[in-house]
């Protein structure tokens, strides 16, 4: 069975992983920072939406200046991924809670 290239080159991957990283947590951030700037003017206690793309903004920047040292990335991308889990369940919730008040008028 044939293994595809990036497998026979691990620096490749190395190089590679957080550079498709950096970019996809900087749409992310952009993003959010896009859809934060629409609610603001909907409703307020939006607060985790800038936090969110901070977080992923400051990903971003370090996953691109970061190197290719895999371990380190894994131990960041954990924190990132609970960081970010965190304030999106925080708007979630302030999402549930602007249903039901919503739901009361």
């Amino acid at each position: 069975m044939a293994r595809a290239r990036c497998c026979r080159r691990p620096d490749v991957l190395s190089s590679a992983l957080p550079l498709t990283l950096g970019l996809w947590a900087g749409l992310s951030g952009l993003a959010h920072i896009g859809e934060a700037a629409a609610l603001r003017r909907e409703l307020t206690g939006q607060w985790p939406l800038p936090v969110a793309a901070a977080l992923s903004l400051v990903m971003a920047i370090w996953c691109v200046w970061q190197g290719a040292d895999l371990a380190i990335l894994v131990r960041t991308l954990a924190a990132y991924v609970l960081l970010f889990f965190a304030v999106l369940m925080a708007f979630a919730h302030r999402m549930w809670q602007l249903a039901r008040e919503m739901r009361k008028a």
